[in-house]
């Protein structure tokens, strides 16, 4: 069972880095190519419509969804990193308890 928890926790880190990572990229890319999303957005969503999507408003969408998708990836990665602990902490009382009285003992 440990096995299954701590590959959860590593595939929870991952996933967490590669949310991190897009989301900084799609604000970063959002922010500075605001150009060249507005004309696929505008065509496909607004192509039968008289009206069009700003570029200010993309470039605040697109930061919003960007900073969105970074703190769910923190999210993630922190609950990763916290299975890992867990598991580590399970694995290993019987030590960590030897540790904690032998401290105790010495009045630390």
């Amino acid at each position: 069972m440990y096995f299954f928890v701590r590959f959860s926790g590593f595939a929870l880190l991952v996933f967490g880095l590669f949310f991190l990572l897009f989301g900084f990229g799609s604000a970063v890319g959002g922010f500075f190519f605001s150009d060249l999303i507005a004309g696929p957005i505008n065509n496909f969503l607004f192509g039968n419509s008289g009206s069009l999507l700003p570029q200010d408003a993309i470039r605040l969408y697109t930061s919003a969804f960007g900073l969105a998708v970074f703190l769910l990836g923190m999210t993630t990665a922190a609950l990763g990193q916290l299975m890992l602990v867990f598991v580590d902490l399970a694995v290993n009382t019987r030590e960590t308890n030897i540790i904690l009285r032998s401290l105790r003992r010495r009045d630390i």
